[in-house]
């Protein structure tokens, strides 16, 4: 599919095992780049499925090919692209924050079935004291194959890195693709509320900025807790950033031995890491840029979720 990206080549990542396209561009363009889908009985008569319909991606740009990318069930309710971008330039008008010119993070599968759109607000950041503030993101998700629901997320991303912190599970408002959802709660109203109502993540930021985390300390956690979650590797790199902020290649282990005794190449800088680690803050940052650097984004997703409950077990003692 032709796009109009600045950048028109495929990611180095995946979704859900196909290829997509990512890039920044100018809100104004969006609608440019967004698909449309028609919806039409599966099957012809007299061999029509009485159960399913057939989603397929109209001809756009240069690309004239009409493509079928999923069935559903007939109680499914297509959201085309253009709608969602509708909501979120609503959302954006609701806190004064629009304008054609705004950049805007765009990914979308290669034949348009998933898209995910974010867009920073700067006017509303926190700063840890390190001169390297979180910025709040505004993010809405979309899917016309049933791979995933419509979604509106409100992240704090650090501008450093662009790597997303986890969501709070009020910072998110989901809807699945389903006929009785009709009366849709206005996505401008709740991006407009969680805005105002962001301060309170200021202040667990705060508590995690506070709560004191040795190297020693993060070593033994990587070696007992990480491993189970993440992999031994994952853990072995995470020990590596927290003592040197550069992230690497892992070697091969010496028989059996844990995860902080293991080799890592530094072969790469993490933006805006600690090292050593000093307080929960600095170990999210680590944990947060690991879990950013996946193959996929569905993977990305499993990990950042991770993080608070990998994290609990600082704030217990």
């Amino acid at each position: 599919m032709q796009t109009t990206f600045s950048v028109e080549e495929y990611s180095k990542r995946l979704w859900f095992g196909q290829n997509m396209y990512e890039g920044i561009i100018p809100l104004g363009v969006v609608p440019k780049n967004l698909p449309e889908f028609s919806r039409e009985p599966f099957g012809s008569i007299p061999n029509q499925n009485k159960y399913l319909h057939v989603i397929s991606r109209l001809p756009v740009g240069n690309d004239k090919r009409i493509i079928p990318v999923a069935t559903v069930s007939r109680r499914y309710a297509l959201i085309q692209h253009q709608e969602v971008f509708s909501w979120l330039s609503e959302g954006l008008k609701a806190v004064d924050y629009f304008s054609n010119d705004i950049a805007v993070e765009m990914m979308m599968s290669e034949y348009g079935e998933r898209l995910h759109l974010a867009v920073a607000v700067p006017r509303i950041e926190f700063d840890p004291g390190d001169g390297l503030p979180l910025r709040l993101t505004i993010e809405v998700r979309n899917s016309v194959d049933r791979s995933c629901a419509f979604e509106v997320r409100l992240r704090w991303r650090r501008i450093v890195c662009l790597n997303g912190m986890w969501v709070q599970e009020e910072d998110i408002l989901r809807k699945i693709h389903n006929i009785d959802w009709m009366n849709r709660k206005s996505v401008a109203a709740f991006i407009d509320k969680r805005v105002q109502e962001s301060s309170g993540y200021k202040q667990m930021l705060q508590t995690w900025l506070k709560k004191q985390v040795t190297q020693s300390e993060t070593e033994k956690w990587a070696d007992e807790y990480l491993v189970k979650a993440w992999g031994v590797h994952m853990a072995a790199r995470l020990c590596h950033i927290t003592r040197s902020g550069y992230d690497g290649i892992v070697g091969r282990s010496n028989g059996k031995m844990p995860a902080s005794k293991y080799q890592v190449s530094s072969d790469k800088q993490v933006p805006g890491a600690c090292a050593p680690v000093k307080n929960l803050y600095h170990l999210s940052q680590a944990l947060t840029w690991l879990a950013g650097d996946r193959g996929s984004i569905e993977d990305s997703d499993i990990k950042t979720a991770d993080i608070p409950k990998l994290l609990k077990y600082f704030l217990k003692n």
